[in-house]
């Protein structure tokens, strides 16, 4: 702990910055006018236990009152001059001389200024050095003798002068001396201890003028500037007698002109360009009364009460530390109360920490505003007169009304007795205006969240290198004051106030990025560092509106382009049917899955089961969830905040058709759909679901099945089937590569759905024998059926092809069904009575009639009809015909008439007998096999599964006979 001895010192030099020249080697110190005459006998020294003796209150303790105002300067408080006055004066050996003389002068000025008696009479002076000397009247003062050691935390030690500093209105500190970080500490949390750090304050170094001011050592007058909400540190040159303001804040900024009531401090720091003062201004200001404050508390510049604690253990929000780090004058406080009572580590430690979990918000996931509500309230009043179009339209459906394009004009044309109906066209216009207003509000919040963003991320950053700087260099110098609020390394200022005028930028102080000063243009340079603050010049965002979100849409979290100038994608872009928005991304319309008990055996909500054929899974109410309109994402936007519409619909999920390829957008849709689908299903398989459901949907409007007026509702179902075929990963879950497929090697978690497809469809011949699309269950068949006609290189014959040989493999299908309910030889029987005919006719010798088979060489699949083979009451047919032209040139033509009775009597040949077949898939297979061989042994001749459509009657002959010959033999 740094001492002052009795005798003589050398001038006190503090360590880098301190105050230098206290005592002036060439020019020794004159006595005081009211110095002791030379010769005459010395007044008795003050020593501990002087004034130990009981003394009444000095006044009557002052009640809780809340924060002071920043302008409790302007008539809310007390002048000083008619205010009792506390000094605590330092008489430590380095004041002996001219400074103890010059504290004994002002102690005596600002005395002589007091008007109250009672003010003068409950005045008290507490000399201290290393210990405190007890509490004294001011008249005492010329009494006070200089002693040893520095260590103004003394003062709090003694109960008596404790108590007069806690019930002072305003105390003096009086020193000349530095003191070392330890005492530094010790002082502050001592002050916050005992209750004063609520109380106005005067501190003043006494001293001779150095070269600047920045090197004068404030190191014994940190701890009460740091939390003194009303408080002014002066420096009282010893020489001139000169009064120099430091700093000051509270009410004593009343003593500053409005331009200088900063002190910024850099080493170029010079003494004219402090405001001097004098001791009777300082008794004219009007000093609050304290404010009661917690140990951990501080009372900012602007009024408010912090609580230190928040800080260290990092509670407060983010809203709450954006307006600290705003206000360069509140951080000042809180850097240096920290700093003063030891806890700068865990101000770091939270500047650090928001500077740790501070992220660039995500454009993509901030909330899209209508604002005023205008979008949906013009929403609303649309939905409702094309609702009452219904009579007019001779519809219901409200989806159907909307998608019409009819004006008022054509409307009117269609009433014959009716009133003039709202122009449905003006509300349309109307929410093209709301998308815009919409929007230009959602990219104005986008770029002031982004500024807002960058600067908080700049003033952290600046934030943690002051801390950093001050760390490192000695804690005396007046910038301490105001860490923040000084010019950076002293003279540079990288942020800067808007000014105008001709005084100089000495008095500025640092702003912070974060501060809302007028006129101020944010430049933030991402490669080189923090940002800047220039008086002129444009804005660094004229010219870039729009830039981060150009790939947005009003649906949140999704990326993609809102419109488009040019005629591209089909069935992704669009005219919106709702608000007629020309060239606009189109967006799916789903209503959430009923959760009422419904199909057998399909998962119940929130079961997230599995599926060996998801692709079945689109055919059931339950996942009919595609209502018959598309539209822009503006107009999706609304009618997701509309609620239940006119037709008790409920728009609960739109899918904008972005492309998928992108994780943010495939993770949506993904997340969407179990939503919608109420979570039946797992999420692997949720996307072969939705594939079902669009196919199901598109079969429903080519069938007429949904009515709809909706222009761009099939591009854009087709397109997303499209879209979904592309992405890898659902390949192996679509029941494509059940054990033992050949498939099983090719298709693979990177393979593509549409390239799975390709390879079966494709005349994957050598592997076409137990292709597992013959075996799937036909209502996902007819999924993969529609969906390889989606696609280019999928050609119609060859969808054609697989069709055919589905149908066939049905066939085989219901003999092994007969033969295990009937037995094989009545199977057999029953096949061989629909392939061959018998006739009567009389021998030659007219004994009698004699019954003649004739094999069957064409057979119409309509002969099947009523068989066994399609029984009565099947509904395999009209499956079948769900598939559209690849079945029509099946049933409605004779070109496979040749091959399905090929394949009849090849199947008669082989389940002759009573050999018992268990298995349709090796039936087909045997029946595949037994082909190939005939065409391999009889030259020119068909394959019938592979070329049904080229066998002819004469071929159907030749391989029939084939087939008989083969089973004798």
């Amino acid at each position: 702990m740094p001492s002052t001895p009795d005798r003589p010192m050398h001038p006190k030099i503090a360590a880098n910055f301190g105050l230098r020249g206290l005592r002036d080697p060439v020019e020794p110190p004159t006595p005081s006018s009211e110095a002791t005459p030379i010769g005459a006998p010395p007044p008795p020294a003050i020593r501990p236990g002087w004034a130990r003796l009981p003394t009444p209150p000095l006044h009557a303790a002052s009640p809780a009152c809340p924060s002071p105002s920043p302008g409790a300067g302007d008539g809310h408080g007390t002048q000083v001059r008619d205010l009792p006055l506390v000094f605590a004066v330092d008489v430590s050996g380095s004041t002996r001389g001219r400074i103890l003389d010059e504290e004994k002068r002002s102690i005596n000025l600002l005395m002589g200024g007091l008007k109250p008696a009672e003010s003068n009479t409950q005045s008290r002076v507490i000399p201290w050095d290393g210990r405190c000397l007890g509490v004294v009247h001011p008249q005492q003062t010329p009494f006070l003798t200089p002693g040893a050691g520095t260590d103004p935390s003394v003062v709090l030690e003694d109960a008596v002068a404790r108590r007069a500093l806690q019930e002072a209105s305003l105390w003096f500190l009086m020193t000349d001396g530095f003191i070392e970080k330890p005492l530094i500490n010790k002082f502050a949390n001592a002050i916050s201890k005992t209750g004063i750090h609520g109380t106005a304050s005067v501190i003043i170094l006494y001293g001779y003028r150095v070269q600047s001011p920045y090197d004068c050592n404030v190191s014994v007058g940190l701890s009460v500037f740091a939390v003194a909400p009303h408080c002014i540190f002066l420096f009282h040159d010893v020489k001139s007698g000169d009064l120099y303001v430091l700093q000051a804040k509270g009410s004593f900024t009343t003593l500053l002109p409005e331009h200088a009531r900063f002190t910024p401090f850099g080493p170029t720091t010079r003494w004219q360009d402090l405001i001097r003062i004098t001791y009777e201004d300082l008794s004219r200001v009007q000093v609050p009364q304290p404010t009661r404050l917690s140990a951990d508390a501080v009372v900012l510049p602007g009024g408010k009460t912090l609580d230190m604690t928040s800080l260290y253990s990092d509670t407060l929000s983010k809203e709450e530390t954006i307006e600290l780090l705003a206000d360069y004058s509140a951080l000042d406080v809180i850097l240096l109360a920290a700093k003063t009572r030891g806890r700068d580590q865990d101000v770091k430690s939270w500047i650090e920490s928001a500077r740790r979990h501070h992220k660039i918000p995500e454009a993509a996931l901030m909330k899209r505003e209508d604002v005023g509500s205008n979008g949906l309230n013009c929403m609303k009043i649309l939905l409702k007169e094309v609702k009452s179009l219904a009579p007019i339209y001779e519809t219901e459906d409200l989806w159907d009304l909307l998608s019409r394009d009819e004006t008022s004009d054509g409307i009117e044309a269609k009433m014959s007795e009716a009133p003039p109906i709202t122009y449905i066209d003006s509300f349309r216009s109307g929410l093209r205006v709301a998308h815009r207003q919409n929007w230009s509000h959602f990219e104005s919040q986008v770029e002031a969240d982004w500024e807002l963003s960058c600067k908080l991320n700049d003033t952290l950053a600046e934030v943690l290198s002051t801390m950093t700087m001050n760390d490192v260099r000695a804690p005396a110098s007046p910038a301490m004051l105001t860490p923040m609020s000084s010019p950076v390394g002293g003279g540079r200022r990288p942020y800067t106030a808007h000014y105008s005028g001709a005084r100089s930028a000495r008095n500025e102080a640092r702003m912070s990025p974060l501060s809302p000063g007028p006129n101020r243009n944010y430049h933030h340079h991402q490669d080189t560092g923090p940002g800047t603050y220039q008086q002129a010049g444009p804005s660094a965002y004229i010219g870039q509106r729009g830039r981060r979100t150009r790939d947005l849409l009003f649906l949140p979290g999704y990326k993609g382009e809102r419109s488009t100038v040019y005629d591209r994608q089909p069935g992704a872009y669009a005219t919106c049917p709702i608000c007629r928005e020309p060239r606009s991304i189109q967006t799916l319309l789903l209503q959430t899955s009923s959760d009422e008990p419904g199909t057998l055996h399909l998962p119940k909500a929130n079961q997230r089961l599995g599926h060996m054929y998801p692709l079945v899974l689109g055919n059931y109410p339950e996942t009919d969830v595609i209502l018959p309109i598309t539209c822009c994402d503006g107009c999706a936007s609304l009618l997701l905040q509309a609620g239940e519409l006119p037709n008790e619909d409920r728009v609960t999920v739109a899918l904008p058709l972005v492309p998928l390829h992108k994780r943010e957008n495939r993770q949506l849709w993904e997340d969407k759909l179990g939503e919608v689908y109420g979570h039946r299903f797992r999420d692997s398989i949720v996307f072969l679901v939705f594939l079902s459901t669009l196919c199901t949907t598109i079969e429903d409007l080519v069938d007429g099945a949904i009515q709809s007026e909706c222009q761009t509702l099939m591009p854009s179902l087709e397109w997303c089937c499209r879209e979904l075929s592309k992405l890898p990963g659902i390949s192996t879950m679509a029941g494509l590569t059940p054990v033992g497929s050949p498939l099983l090697g090719v298709v693979n978690d990177t393979m593509p759905l549409q390239q799975a497809l390709r390879v079966t469809f494709q005349g994957f011949q050598s592997t076409i024998h137990q292709s597992p699309l013959l075996e799937y269950p036909i209502d996902g068949f007819l999924v993969l059926v529609r969906l390889a006609g989606l696609m280019e290189d999928v050609s119609p014959e060859d969808v054609e092809r697989f069709v055919w040989m589905r149908l066939l493999h049905y066939l085989a299908e219901q003999h092994v069904q007969l033969q295990k309910k009937a037995g094989p030889g009545e199977a057999s029987t029953a096949l061989q009575n629909l392939v061959n005919k018998q006739t009567e006719t009389s021998n030659e010798r007219g004994a009698g009639i004699e019954a003649i088979t004739d094999r069957c060489y064409a057979v119409p699949l309509s002969a099947l009809d009523g068989t066994y083979l399609i029984p009565s009451d099947s509904d395999i047919l009209e499956q079948f015909l769900r598939t559209g032209s690849p079945y029509s040139a099946i049933a409605d033509t004779d070109k496979y008439h040749a091959a399905l009775a090929v394949f009849l009597h090849l199947m008669a040949t082989l389940t002759e007998g009573s050999q018992q077949i268990w298995d349709d898939g090796d039936l087909f297979v045997k029946l595949q096999y037994r082909a190939d061989k005939l065409c391999r042994t009889e030259d020119g001749l068909r394959d019938i599964f592979f070329e049904g459509k080229l066998v002819d009657e004469k071929g159907a002959v030749r391989l029939i006979t084939a087939a008989y010959e083969v089973a004798v033999a």
